[in-house]
């Protein structure tokens, strides 16, 4: 996709940099605050749109929403919210967690039907950390006991948002306790500080006096007329749009319907009113591709990535909320065929060419002075190791290749082929 400013790194970086600066001032702009809000969703709205699969992902979307939405939230200091936008900001959180939960049953795996997803998940989810290790080790009835509590925060807690204060403070408890779990144990970039971001909504002015007696929450004038009516117009857009994804989710015969098919999709072109759920289909089974690089196609050298599991002896690490999208990607990349990830053909391309900023991705390169004459890509089978495994955090099993070896031809195009012995190129 093309990006409106350009495509040299000058008018990306600029975008990146200007949308930080805006964040850091947006709040201080009293009465133009919408505007900043509005100019920030822009921005983020077209590098989404723009950079494609690496920028596809579920916190992606649920930030342009809550970006927009942000725009009938906010105003000069002194004034209260409109009504409307605080409550479309609880219903945004009633259909993000109350979907977190309904997809992984509405998908029939068995691994959620019988409470045992968590003794796979630690060590499967995209980037794990440290601590999902020692998750993992947990008994098998303790985890499904996790399991069911998750159940009852996600199916359970939502239908508190609309309640009186006290069940909508055991509600943002709940999902707090959620989120923070989910934090210690998995690397979800700033998916769970969005949600617990949400929260904050559900809190009122008496509730927050008593935690912070010096400050008047109360206080203040009501919103203008203008920003009040605009507030109520986008909530009752994102009742009825929300509604409607909510039903094609929930029940099936009205999924033929061409007016509720036609509602749901008024939120998906620009991500103002979007479905959730993570995670609906259990991975089993934990896959890495490990690119190596060769200068006679004999000794082999390994890449290491940042963040992805390579080595064994490497602990899993903490990014968040930063998201390494190479990294990120390539879990994904792992999930399918070579064939169904054109992408990462371009990006071995670029290793083989020694592009810098390509290379400056990696953790380490083995290859500092030139580039390799050849890449390929072992597939193994990684797995938790467990306790009295010394300085291991993972053992793995070499499963074959992922896909077939790369080189760079004279002309420069990159050819691939089925070992390294072999002179049958073909373009790609």
């Amino acid at each position: 996709a093309k990006f409106w400013a350009g495509t040299g790194d000058t008018a990306l970086r600029s975008v990146c940099w200007g949308g930080a600066v805006l964040a850091l001032i947006a709040p201080f702009t009293g009465a133009a605050a919408p505007g900043f809000f509005a100019l920030l969703w822009g921005l983020y709205f077209s590098l989404y749109r723009a950079s494609g699969l690496f920028l596809g992902y579920q916190w992606d979307i649920l930030l342009l929403e809550i970006g927009f939405l942000a725009v009938f939230v906010v105003g000069r200091k002194g004034t209260h919210p409109a009504r409307a936008g605080l409550w479309a900001m609880r219903w945004l959180l009633f259909r993000l967690m109350l979907l977190s939960g309904a997809v992984k049953l509405l998908s029939y795996d068995k691994t959620w039907w019988d409470l045992s997803a968590l003794t796979l998940h630690y060590e499967t989810q995209p980037l794990p950390t440290v601590f999902a290790w020692y998750a993992h080790q947990l008994p098998v009835w303790f985890q499904k006991f996790c399991v069911a509590v998750m159940f009852g925060i996600e199916l359970i807690l939502p239908f508190f948002v609309f309640g009186p204060r006290r069940l909508r403070l055991c509600a943002a408890m709940g999902f707090l306790f959620l989120m923070g779990l989910i934090c210690i144990t998995g690397n979800y970039t700033f998916f769970n500080f969005l949600t617990a971001s949400l929260c904050l909504f559900l809190l009122d002015d008496a509730w927050l006096q008593s935690w912070f007696p010096k400050r008047n929450f109360s206080e203040g004038d009501a919103c203008g007329g203008l920003r009040r009516r605009l507030a109520i117009s986008f909530a009752v857009f994102a009742l009825v749009v929300g509604s409607a994804q909510l039903l094609i989710r929930f029940v099936p015969p009205v999924r033929s319907s061409a007016a509720i098919n036609t509602a749901a999709a008024l939120g998906y072109r620009y991500h103002m009113v979007n479905t959730y759920g993570l995670f609906a289909v259990m991975t089993t089974v934990r896959n890495e591709i490990i690119l190596e690089g060769s200068e006679d196609g004999r000794v082999w050298k390994a890449y290491e990535f940042k963040w992805k599991p390579g080595r064994v002896d490497r602990a899993p690490g903490w990014v968040q909320p930063h998201q390494p999208r190479l990294d990120w990607q390539m879990w994904f990349a792992s999930l399918a065929p070579y064939q169904r990830n054109p992408w990462y053909f371009a990006f071995q391309r670029r290793i083989l060419e020694g592009q810098d900023d390509v290379v400056a991705l990696l953790a380490e390169n083995p290859f500092e002075e030139k580039p390799p004459r050849f890449l390929r890509s072992l597939f193994f089978q990684y797995n938790f190791t467990g306790w009295g495994s010394g300085k291991s955090w993972w053992k793995r099993e070499l499963k074959g290749l992922y896909c077939p070896y790369t080189t760079l031809q004279a002309d420069g195009t990159l050819a691939v082929f089925m070992s390294a012995s072999t002179n049958a190129f073909r373009r790609k």
